[in-house]
């Protein structure tokens, strides 16, 4: 029954299986040279061989068998696997096919699902009935779990809008939540990161005692204070970084990946747990969280259309010219928008220096930059340009 849907994605979880702490699935390579230096529980010799064993044998089932979804969903749990079902497309990992929505900024990494289906675009529907009727099954078996640590960043979805999807209103405006806010009432978090993202400092101050690792990443790389942040758990927070959490999280992490606490901090435009943690880094490492405003895609394509133009145009000018590097300087407001352009050096061609400049402002799009606090700023954005077609002497 599983077995035309499950062809394609035997090729692309072998590799996915194998997850780091970094943020993306290029740091993925990068993970295993890092293993020794980072904290990370998961690091222990042979824990995501041990994963990467067990999704073959899953997939081995759904290609020969009919497996019994919370059969395998408890078996995943005894052994301390809560990873949901979830399909591969080009746009990155989801679990949405399968009846459960995990609310994560920039989306779940391969090491954080268990992909069983590979498509090629999130609207695409799942090549198999079956296969979405036993990831549902088994995704809903492990959510509904008491030992599912994850409630409150993972639940079911049926594809209709929930009223948790609108908590936005918590957080500065453009702020994706992580996870959903409105916790239900927990008994004792069972885990140090439950404890930050409910705010129970006696649970923290009782599971630090025991052992836990301060600046340990969970199964989604965030430590206890960067989830203490995302929920804006001031009090939490506040106790972590007393009792000397890291601003960066994660000895593997650093202040500028995404699920860094710092910078958890500046996407919610948090200020004063910004100012909280600057004491805690040095001048340089702060000056790092510092952002240059970056062209657009589509604006930089048109861009470069308008320079073939302009290069046809003033042919006989540059074939004169020896072939230089210049820097297109283009200043760029807080809200994206290009203002003015110089070009350094100039070209000796005023006119085309000229006309060049205007095409710039007139079809570049921005990001904007943004200062250490995450604040929109006005900067200069640049590119680099090779221009004339005289050969060097």
């Amino acid at each position: 029954m599983f077995r035309k849907a499950i062809v394609t994605a035997a090729l692309s979880a072998a590799t996915l299986a194998l997850g780091g702490c970094g943020n993306s699935p290029g740091d993925d390579a990068r993970r295993g040279a890092r293993g020794q230096e980072c904290s990370d529980g998961s690091y222990v010799p042979g824990f995501y061989q041990k994963q990467a064993r067990a999704d073959g044998i899953l997939r081995h089932a759904l290609l020969t068998r009919d497996p019994d979804p919370v059969a395998e969903a408890r078996k995943a749990m005894d052994r301390g696997d809560f990873r949901l079902a979830g399909r591969m497309t080009v746009d990155g990992i989801t679990t949405e096919a399968y009846g459960a929505r995990c609310r994560l900024m920039g989306g779940l990494s391969p090491w954080t699902a268990r992909v069983i289906e590979f498509t090629q675009n999130e609207g695409q529907k799942p090549a198999s009935s079956d296969l979405v009727a036993f990831a549902s099954v088994y995704n809903a078996t492990v959510m509904a779990d008491r030992r599912y640590p994850f409630d409150d960043i993972c639940r079911a979805y049926s594809g209709k809008p929930q009223a948790e999807d609108n908590a936005s209103h918590l957080f500065e405006p453009g702020y994706r939540a992580y996870g959903y806010p409105g916790l239900r009432a927990p008994a004792k978090p069972s885990d140090i990161w439950q404890a930050a993202r409910r705010g129970s400092i006696a649970r923290l101050r009782l599971l630090l005692r025991a052992g836990g690792d301060i600046n340990q990443p969970d199964l989604f790389g965030m430590s206890p204070l960067a989830w203490a942040v995302a929920y804006r758990r001031w009090p939490a927070a506040d106790f972590l970084l007393n009792q000397g959490a890291s601003p960066a999280g994660a000895k593997c992490q650093g202040l500028v990946d995404r699920d860094s606490p710092m910078q958890i901090a500046r996407t919610m435009r948090w200020g004063a747990m910004i100012w909280r943690m600057r004491p805690l880094i040095t001048e340089d490492d702060f000056a790092t969280l510092r952002q240059l405003p970056r062209a657009h895609d589509l604006g930089i394509d048109a861009f470069n259309k308008s320079l073939t133009d302009l290069r046809g145009v003033y042919k006989a000018q540059l074939v004169t010219k020896p072939f230089a590097r210049h820097e297109m300087i283009i200043a760029v407001d807080p809200e994206g928008k290009s203002l003015d352009c110089r070009l350094e050096p100039g070209t000796g061609f005023d006119k085309f220096d000229a006309a060049l400049c205007q095409r710039g402002i007139e079809v570049l799009r921005w990001t904007p930059a943004r200062d250490a606090f995450g604040i929109a700023v006005p900067a200069d954005g640049k590119l680099v340009l090779g221009l004339g077609d005289k050969p060097r002497p």
